[in-house]
């Protein structure tokens, strides 16, 4: 069987060939009731024969088309944690920084020791409070009051240990300005509730064993606001101390590694994502050219058939007229 080449466009699936049609076929399809059609159909089984690409062309696209999503969702969700990922670090260098001034100095101290000394008001404070909630365990037990409410200390100093733990300054940042923001509405809460529970002619004295519903909550809004602000007061203390103590250090600005690995992996899966669309594009290109070779096919046989239709009439038509003319010479 002969073939020939229809270029519809190039693809990675390689050129559409298209069968030879056979005068002899085209003949006697032509002069044949639905010969035209049967021929097609035999034409078009010839030409998928010779273009064995389109299952692998619909595989490739299905697939394709799959791992794409795939690989847009984790660059979505990378891209995510990239836009909250800090591209530097700052850290504290050894050598030694522009010596700050003496009033600077004083005035850390003054307030690292400021600060100290209100948290250990705080636990003073913290430990009235237990004592005079009346629980049996603490009800004579100052000193384990104050040790029961040093807790909160523990929860400071667990809250820093985390925030050295963090892997860049936008996420320290962010745990700060968090605290920050937490201590502040527990001062404000703190104070408001003072002021409720302390107000002159308050009704009830004892306001931290009342049985009264307006007493209780009151009274756990002035606990848990005191916690809240003895907890974010500890972060700011240890905070301070750790400027203080680092203030002789170079603080130093470098490249996060793990925003430039963020960044590497961005970039390989766009690569990614376009070699699958390019390989998606040549299938589809593919189909779409052996549709239109399909069509392509089809016409040629009929256009063929209607041909030779044409040619036997004329022939049968000229063969009649001549008969006719020797009849009526002879």
């Amino acid at each position: 069987m002969n073939v020939h080449t229809t270029d519809f466009g190039r693809t990675g699936f390689g050129d559409i060939r298209q069968p030879e049609l056979d005068l002899a076929e085209l003949r006697a399809a032509a002069i044949r009731n639905g010969g035209a059609e049967e021929l097609a159909r035999r034409n078009r089984e010839r030409f998928e024969l010779l273009n064995p690409g389109v299952h692998q062309a619909q595989a490739v696209i299905t697939q394709g088309d799959r791992q794409i999503a795939f690989l847009e969702q984790t660059q979505r969700r990378l891209e995510r944690q990239f836009v909250a990922t800090a591209p530097f670090s700052t850290l504290s260098s050894n050598e030694p920084a522009a010596r700050p001034a003496l009033l600077h100095q004083l005035t850390g101290i003054f307030l690292l020791l400021l600060g100290l000394f209100a948290l250990w008001m705080g636990n003073r404070v913290g430990a009235a409070y237990v004592v005079r909630s009346g629980a049996d365990l603490y009800a004579t037990d100052t000193d384990g009051a104050a040790l029961f409410m040093g807790v909160v200390l523990l929860a400071s100093a667990a809250l820093k240990a985390f925030e050295l733990g963090l892997p860049n300054d936008r996420a320290r940042s962010l745990l700060q300005g968090s605290v920050f923001a937490i201590g502040l509405l527990a001062v404000v809460i703190w104070v408001m509730a003072m002021a409720y529970s302390f107000a002159p002619e308050a009704s009830g004295q004892n306001w931290l064993t009342s049985a009264n519903a307006s007493s209780r909550v009151s009274t756990i809004a002035l606990l848990i606001s005191h916690i809240l602000s003895d907890i974010a007061l500890g972060f700011v203390v240890f905070h301070g101390g750790e400027k203080l103590l680092l203030g002789g250090k170079r603080r130093i600005v470098v490249s996060n590694p793990h925003f430039d690995e963020m960044e590497r992996r961005i970039d390989a899966l766009h690569a990614e994502i376009l070699s699958e669309a390019l390989k998606v594009g040549e299938a589809e290109d593919y189909l779409r050219r052996f549709g239109a070779g399909v069509r392509d096919a089809e016409s040629r046989v009929h256009a063929g058939c209607q041909r030779e239709a044409a040619r036997h009439q004329h022939a049968r038509e000229a063969a009649i007229a001549a008969a006719q003319t020797n009849f009526l010479n002879s």
